[in-house]
């Protein structure tokens, strides 16, 4: 199974948040008390059953966070109970500080975001969307004439096609089903390799080619404003933007990702970078917050 179709199969069902009232954040009241008016018996024994084993889990999840952040014994005491009550993951309390039950109302927390996302975004969740597809996505971007790193090399079956030879120095190397800093390499091929379509194509089909369907492209780096506050990863500014009342495109949230490892590839919070937000008023960043990765939650 493709790490894609993995990441959609644990969000195909739509977790209510506990068993007869919901508890979430007081923004989606509304929303899950309809949702709730509409469950069957089978769609209430159901999260009957998860609300349970959620309970159950916390007794892991607690001392696990604890661990993978160096948290004291004391933030267990206090944060298992805001879990229990609160129908959400101790990882969501320490990464953004919830000290308190009532902290939890303003907090969206991530199994919500699937739900939301489908009626927000539905194309999204197509099974063509080229955004699950980084080929296509090329392809897409190359199509619109939208600024893209050039597409060196594809690789899919073991076949490689050679798009440009390119200079010397290291590639980026993606899965085309990727995702959260998964299946992403830097690659530098020998110099020798670089004299020919059939050198190359050879050496790439080695690298990759038995590892499932491949894009090579240029190795981007960051702008030279940043390169105080990163490290090799290049850094990702991540803008959100919605459709307004008028149809028209408008920002609404964005944040700043940087690498935390000075080896590190990529700058994903999953694999441990830091998140920063922008302030859409003066474009400054907040204090950066650690993904999941052990060490101090603050910066």
């Amino acid at each position: 199974m493709s790490t894609h179709r993995w990441y959609r199969l644990k969000k195909a069902w739509e977790i209510f948040p506990g068993v007869r009232t919901p508890i979430c954040a007081q923004v989606l009241d509304d929303y899950y008390r309809a949702v709730a008016r509409k469950r069957n018996p089978v769609r209430f024994a159901a999260d009957s059953l998860i609300a349970g084993c959620f309970q159950l889990w916390l007794h892991y999840r607690v001392p696990q966070i604890a661990r993978r952040y160096r948290l004291s014994r004391d933030w267990q005491k206090r944060s298992a109970p805001i879990a229990q009550d609160r129908y959400i993951d101790p990882n969501e309390i320490a990464l953004l500080d919830l000290e308190s039950p009532e902290d939890t109302r303003w907090v969206i927390r991530r199994f919500e975001f699937s739900a939301l996302s489908r009626r927000f975004n539905p194309a999204a969740w197509a099974p063509d969307c080229v955004l699950a597809d980084k080929i296509r996505f090329a392809e897409r971007c190359a199509h619109m004439d939208l600024p893209h790193p050039a597409t060196l090399a594809r690789i899919s079956k073991g076949s490689v096609v050679i798009h440009r030879i390119p200079e010397a120095g290291e590639l980026a190397a993606k899965h085309r089903a990727g995702t959260g800093g998964s299946g992403f390499q830097l690659l530098k091929p020998p110099v020798k390799c670089l004299e020919s379509e059939s050198e190359l194509s050879c050496w790439l089909s080695a690298a990759l080619g038995k590892r499932g369907e491949w894009i090579v492209q240029d190795r981007l780096t960051n702008h030279p404003d940043l390169t105080p506050i990163t490290l090799q990863a290049l850094s990702t500014t991540r803008i959100t933007t919605v459709l307004n009342e008028s149809g028209e495109p408008e920002i609404v949230a964005a944040l700043q990702r940087f690498a935390v490892a000075p080896d590190a590839l990529v700058d994903n919070a999953s694999k441990g970078g830091f998140i920063s937000s922008i302030d859409l008023e003066k474009g400054s960043l907040s204090a950066a917050r650690r993904g999941r990765s052990a060490g101090d939650v603050h910066t």
